[in-house]
C-alpha cells in the first residue's frame, strides 16, 4: 500500500508541474524570489490563478515562502530541483541548455538572482559584509539589513553610489534565500549597486542569455 501511496503522489506531482503555467512559474522563480504581483507582471498570468497555482506547487515543497518586511515572497526549494529546472529551461530556452555541475563555473558557486549576486560567491559576499560590519541586522525575525557607518564609509572610499534606504518603492538590502546553498544572499538596491560594481570592475563576468556569472577575481579583495 505504501508503494501505490508513493506512486499516487508521483503522479499527483507530475500533473502539478505539467501545466504550462505553473511550469513557467518555476522556471520564473529559478532565477529569485518574487511575489505574487511580481510573478503575475512578468508572466501576464492573472494574480488569483498565479496564487492558486503556488498554493499548489507549495503543497509539494516545490516552492517555499518568506516574509519580508510586509511582504511574502515565494523561492524554489533546494538543488533537488535542478535536473527538474534543467529540463524546463530546455523546453522553454532551446539551445540554450544549462549543465550544473559542482566547479567553480556553476550555477552553483554563482549566478545572477534578477540583478544581484547568488550562489556561493553571493552568499560569501554577504557573510562578509556583516562579518566586517558593514552590514548589520535590523531586525533578527525579518532578513534585513542596515547599511553601518563603517560600510557607508568603505563603499563611499570605491566610489559606489549608495541607494537612498526608504526612498525607493524597493527593499534596500535583505537576505534572499538562495535554493542551492540554502543559505542568504544580498538582494534589494544595494545588491543592485554592488553587482553593478562588481561587473564593472571585473570582479565577475555575466554569461550573455545566461544566469551564470563567470569569477574573475577572488570576491574577498572587494573588501580590501
Amino acid at each position: 500500500m505504501e508503494d501505490l501511496n508513493n506512486e499516487n503522489k508521483i503522479s499527483e506531482i507530475m500533473h502539478i508541474i505539467s501545466n504550462l503555467e505553473r511550469m513557467r512559474i518555476i522556471e520564473f522563480l529559478s532565477t529569485g524570489q518574487a511575489n505574487v504581483n511580481k510573478i503575475s507582471e512578468e508572466l501576464n498570468i492573472i494574480e488569483p490563478k498565479v496564487s492558486y497555482d503556488l498554493s499548489l506547487l507549495s503543497k509539494y515543497k516545490i516552492v517555499g515562502t518568506q516574509s519580508i518586511g510586509r511582504e511574502h515572497v515565494y523561492f524554489l526549494y533546494s538543488e533537488q530541483l535542478e535536473p527538474l529546472l534543467i529540463w524546463i529551461n530546455n523546453i522553454f530556452n532551446k539551445n540554450k541548455i544549462i549543465k550544473i555541475k559542482d566547479n567553480k563555473n556553476s550555477l552553483n558557486n554563482a549566478r545572477s538572482c534578477y540583478d544581484h549576486l547568488a550562489g556561493v560567491q553571493g552568499v560569501l559576499l554577504l557573510e562578509k559584509m556583516l562579518e566586517y560590519q558593514w552590514l548589520e541586522i535590523k531586525d533578527k525575525e525579518k532578513p534585513e539589513y542596515s547599511l553601518t557607518e563603517i560600510g557607508k564609509y568603505e563603499l563611499n572610499k570605491k566610489n559606489i553610489k549608495i541607494p537612498i534606504e526608504f526612498k525607493s518603492k524597493r527593499i534596500f538590502a535583505y537576505g534572499c534565500m538562495d535554493w542551492t546553498v540554502k543559505k542568504y544572499h544580498l538582494g534589494g538596491s544595494l545588491g543592485v549597486v554592488i553587482f553593478n560594481y562588481l561587473i564593472k570592475n571585473e570582479y565577475i563576468q555575466k554569461i550573455e542569455d545566461s544566469r551564470r556569472i563567470i569569477i574573475l577575481n577572488d570576491i574577498k579583495k572587494f573588501f580590501n
